[in-house]
């Protein structure tokens, strides 16, 4: 693998005789004859940036060794090597000729401490950017004519879901990739109304039009791993369904170590030693056997569950438990069934696994920017899921308040029993869901028409509402999840939200898990006089 630029044409070609016999690419912004790229059979492909660079090697897959040609400045090196290190295979080195590097060849600072950290210096004042490559670095050799890096360990590309089939055509030839459905892309308005009574950090991410991307079901043929916490992969592509959140900017999922955006490691404890034959739905989450997981990432999915099987009429779905006896999947068999998924055909693993062929499917929702909610989900799925569950069973009114127990929980509300007494003096009959089999959790939100309570998993139950009109949603603004309000657009529910401060506080513009997990006061002097507003329009 050659990385050219506007240098002099002979040195390209010296490279590409030198790795004579291997397979030889040239990434550069023109072609040039005096390569004599035919000789050696080498490819050109058209680079200018380095984005265009990090796109070509993500079709290659691994490469084993980049020669980093261009006449340029130290630091524009630096940081090709920085940002494309990663595309290299297990042993695989980039070079960099010491006649490539302008203004004499000093400034290799950043390369120089990944040097100190590989030679065991761990007191180098190093980024977090600095470590990751040092760790994934076996060998930096310094010379006066040469600067070689030698990578180590197993290095994944996370794909997600605008990619994930152009990359693996040319990435995996070895895995057969087929898309067995689609819904297209479209503009869903709500025109649901929003009512946001903040605390002190405005509130974000409460949109009421969304860009619907493409909805895919995808086919994997071939080995495919599927390891823990959602995470499937082939050779070296993490697979989109690893993803909570696979429209987002830089892909995360629990078990992939990030090593720098878009690329990442598993350990060896989540790589599969035996094969599962057969056929397979990935039906996990990155939290599995959460209730509030489940809903969000795994039934936003199951849309694609009858096509995928009247294709494959062998398919089962597949789901991760941590260790044997564990748990038994009742959650997923029960929520499935309205979906037309026989409860023999839920398969629960408790170790990673190759399978032959997997099934996957872009998520209806997704409660990160770019947020999203397909309206089909309600039919496709939630009125299904509902009716098997509930069968019939009334609720306990059409007021409900959700409530949370507040001893020792995430996010849990100090004055709760305060909140509980105010909402059942207008008329709300307070429900616990964790108290309740599904199928009278089904009942009991079927029939509710206002929805009041805590923000979290347990209002995800909105799913079951056949006529909500209006959800109220009381919760901490560093609370940043958008659930509830994805919940509301599907249904044409009118939303409010009172937002409270929390215990520990977050800056404005940042992010903080003690903050998002932080206990709070719902706060009745602020919101005194909105709550009197809101329970008059209710009447």
């Amino acid at each position: 693998m050659v990385v050219a630029g506007a240098q002099a044409p002979e040195r390209v070609r010296e490279a590409l005789r030198a790795f004579r016999g291997g397979e030889l690419h040239v990434l550069a912004p023109h072609r040039h004859a005096d390569w004599e790229l035919e000789s050696v059979g080498g490819q050109h492909h058209t680079t200018r940036q380095l984005w265009d660079m990090d796109r070509e090697l993500r079709l290659m897959g691994p490469v084993d060794v980049l020669v980093d040609l261009e006449q340029a400045a130290a630091s524009v090196h630096q940081d090709r090597w920085s940002h494309l290190f990663f595309h290299l295979a297990h042993g695989g080195a980039w070079i960099l000729p010491r006649t490539a590097i302008g203004g004499g060849g000093a400034g290799l600072d950043s390369l120089a401490r990944v040097a100190q950290l590989v030679a065991g210096d761990g007191a180098v004042p190093a980024t977090h950017r600095e470590r990751s490559l040092g760790q994934a670095t076996s060998e930096v050799l310094m010379t006066s004519d040469v600067v070689l890096v030698r990578k180590r360990d197993h290095h994944l590309a996370a794909l997600g879901e605008r990619e994930a089939v152009r990359v693996l055509s040319t990435r995996e030839p070895e895995l057969d990739v087929s898309v067995l459905g689609r819904l297209p892309a479209r503009t869903f308005d709500s025109g649901i109304e929003v009512v946001s009574h903040e605390a002190d950090v405005p509130a974000d991410g409460l949109e009421t039009t969304f860009a619907v991307p493409e909805m895919r079901v995808r086919r994997y043929q071939g080995r495919v791993a599927v390891s823990s916490n959602s995470l499937v992969y082939s050779g070296s592509s993490v697979l989109p369904e690893s993803f909570r959140h696979p429209f987002e900017r830089n892909l995360r999922t629990t078990r992939l170590v990030p090593s720098r955006a878009g690329f990442g490691r598993v350990e060896d404890e989540f790589r599969p030693r035996r094969q599962l034959r057969g056929s397979y739905f990935h039906v996990d989450s990155s939290n599995s056997g959460h209730f509030g997981h489940v809903l969000t990432e795994v039934l936003s999915r199951m849309w694609a569950w009858q096509l995928a099987k009247a294709e494959i009429p062998d398919l089962k779905a597949v789901l991760r438990i941590r260790f044997a006896g564990e748990r038994d999947p009742d959650l997923e068999r029960r929520l499935f069934a309205g979906l037309g998924v026989a409860p023999s055909d839920v398969v629960a693993i408790d170790q990673p696994v190759w399978v032959d062929e997997l099934v996957g499917a872009t998520p209806m929702m997704q409660n990160k920017v770019p947020y999203y909610v397909h309206p089909d989900i309600v039919e496709r799925v939630w009125r299904p899921v509902t009716a098997a569950l509930r069968e019939g069973r009334t609720g306990v009114g059409e007021r409900v308040f959700v409530s949370r127990r507040s001893a020792g929980g995430s996010r849990s509300c100090h004055n709760t029993a305060q909140v509980e007494a105010l909402f059942q003096d207008h008329g709300f009959v307070v429900v616990y869901p964790e108290d309740h089999d599904l199928a009278e959790q089904a009942a009991v939100f079927h029939d509710a028409r206002v929805l009041a309570g805590f923000g979290g998993s347990a209002l995800f139950n909105a799913m079951h509402c056949r006529d909500l009109e209006h959800l109220v949603v009381l919760n901490s603004d560093a609370y940043t999840a958008r659930n509830e309000q994805l919940y509301a657009a599907a249904l044409g529910a009118k939303v409010t939200y009172f937002w409270n401060t929390p215990d520990t506080r977050v800056v404005p513009g940042t992010w903080s898990n003690d903050a998002y997990t932080s206990s709070w006061t719902f706060d009745l002097d602020r919101h005194r006089e909105a709550l009197r507003a809101l329970f008059g329009e209710l009447g």
